[in-house]
């Protein structure tokens, strides 16, 4: 029995594997049956986590039909199985209300939606949304879903919280909380 692991493979692709025999020679053989596979639309994240949400975490997400009260205090929560159907051009409001559990402190916010579905948050159009720290809350904002997201289909949002700093969307922050839906562009 022979495996092999193949890897760099797109996400949502499919491909066509065969097998040739080759002797000392370098005879080959005639190719094998042809096996097709398709690869999941669901990319591999760059890790997201917080040190603690002892003093501030997010107290409830709101996006389009997403209103999820997320009171839980897991540094990072995946609420992907939480979705909304959004439209391409078309404009959302998303809110962010912060829980604090004593000290009122800054709080710097962003959300990053991964539109080409490649499990990072670095190309175009990625910062869907940042606040600069404040006390204020909520907070509110407006994302533009844009005309050229290349990807129709389940995309991943990460919301995150982050004490006296605007985050990025991957690594570790020190106080805060991360948490992941899923839109599915229209």
């Amino acid at each position: 029995l022979l495996t092999s692991l193949v890897t760099g493979l797109s996400t949502n692709t499919t491909y066509n594997f065969y097998v040739k025999a080759v002797d000392a020679n370098d005879n080959f053989s005639t190719a094998s049956n042809t096996v097709s596979v398709t690869t999941s639309n669901i990319p591999t994240y760059c890790p997201a986590n917080s040190s603690s949400t002892a003093a501030e975490r997010i107290q409830r997400v709101q996006f389009n039909t997403i209103d999820n009260a997320s009171t839980g205090t897991a540094e990072y929560e995946d609420f992907s199985a939480i979705s909304t159907d959004v439209r391409k051009e078309s404009p959302y409001t998303i809110t962010i209300t912060p829980l604090w559990t004593g000290t009122i402190y800054d709080e710097g916010y962003g959300v990053f939606i991964d539109w080409n579905n490649d499990g990072d948050f670095s190309d175009a159009d990625e910062v869907a949304f940042t606040k600069a720290k404040s006390k204020i809350t909520p907070i509110v904002g407006t994302i533009t879903i844009p005309a050229n997201a290349p990807y129709i289909g389940n995309v991943r949002m990460r919301v995150i919280l982050q004490y006296d700093a605007t985050p990025g969307p991957c690594g570790t922050i020190n106080f805060g909380q991360i948490e992941d839906y899923t839109l599915n562009v229209k």
